[in-house]
């Protein structure tokens, strides 16, 4: 025999209560690993920034313009999207470059770690 559908209902809003939570348990567990793990979680973020947000405002666009349109279109509507493609593949590697650069000049200036002090022996 079924369980009447308001039971039904109930459980549901249960499970999806329960994966709400895993899933905020979730997030915050991988933002303390994120934060003990990467000290210098600023640049990470610009290193990937940078390539993702190069790829998504300037390469990506234009691909999917000149695929919409396969490949008709005014000429130097083309010239343009190649124009911004290649904008986006120079962006793409120097940026990239200048965030590891920044990166590595950071942690060179970075205190050192304190020393955890042990208390003497017995």
């Amino acid at each position: 025999k079924p369980p009447p559908p308001a039971a039904a209902e109930k459980h549901g809003a249960q499970h999806d209560d329960l994966n709400a939570r895993l899933f905020k348990a979730g997030c915050v567990l991988a933002t303390v690993c994120v934060a003990l793990f990467l000290p210098h979680f600023g640049h990470t973020l610009g290193l990937f920034g940078c390539c993702f947000f190069t790829l998504c405002s300037f390469v990506l666009p234009p691909i999917f313009h000149m695929a919409a349109h396969e490949g008709r279109g005014h000429p130097f509507t083309r010239l343009k999207c190649y124009l911004l493609i290649a904008l986006g593949v120079v962006l793409m590697a120097v940026g990239p470059a200048q965030s590891i650069k920044d990166a590595f000049s950071a942690i060179e200036r970075a205190p050192p770690r304190p020393e955890i002090e042990r208390p003497p022996a017995l």
